[in-house]
């Protein structure tokens, strides 16, 4: 981390390398759009990243209840990937049990490419099953990137916009909670792969199990 690692990011790290239990997840006051074109100069390393406000998590829930589940998922492009390599995935019973998390990362998929892996999930009968849905805040710059900061936003609210109608095209009633901390974004959560999750719908609240 260039400059030292955030005390948001330390926190959960802490947990997920060294704690067991369940943990309330939290959304940061803040987040960071760290834009570098080199890694080859020191002063790159000593370079703290910058912060900025950050809005909180966004809600779309069509029941007031807890939803839990196993946790399973992580970068879009590699689930793409699976998918198109055919590798071993859940089978659509166990999807029934399970919560979703995706993100995209720093090569910056556009809305359309989030559509068609989406769609493809929805298409196999995946999304329907699922008991919810938690969306990592997306990565908007790389070492080629240099969008603006309106620029990366826009590209935030498209995605999340693709994201929401998406999956409501397949499921109706499981809540789906994006611009969360995980993923190519920092600060960071370090997410649990495979672990029970409870989303509270009621009190917004969302437990991990590390």
């Amino acid at each position: 981390m260039p400059g030292k690692i955030d005390d948001f990011t330390k926190k959960y790290l802490n947990l997920a390398l060294f704690e067991n239990g369940k943990f309330e997840l939290e959304s940061s006051p803040v987040h960071s759009e760290f834009s570098t074109t080199t890694w080859d100069n020191i002063e790159t390393m000593q370079q703290e990243r910058n912060f900025i406000k950050n809005n909180g998590w966004n809600w779309d829930t069509q029941q007031h209840k807890i939803f839990t589940g196993i946790s399973w998922g992580g970068c879009l492009e590699s689930i793409d990937e699976i998918l198109r390599h055919n590798l071993e995935i859940p089978s659509l019973d166990q999807f029934e049990n399970i919560i979703l998390f995706l993100e995209t990362s720093e090569e910056q998929p556009d809305a359309e490419y989030v559509f068609r892996v989406l769609r493809t999930l929805g298409s196999r009968g995946i999304l329907e099953k699922i008991q919810g849905v938690m969306v990592g805040r997306p990565e908007t710059w790389s070492m080629d990137s240099s969008k603006s900061h309106q620029n990366r936003e826009d590209y935030r609210q498209t995605q999340a916009k693709t994201i929401l109608e998406t999956i409501r095209t397949y499921n109706q009633s499981c809540p789906i909670i994006q611009n969360m901390d995980f993923g190519h974004t920092h600060p960071q959560i370090p997410m649990p792969n495979g672990r029970q999750v409870w989303i509270d719908t009621v009190n917004k609240k969302i437990v991990a199990e590390y």
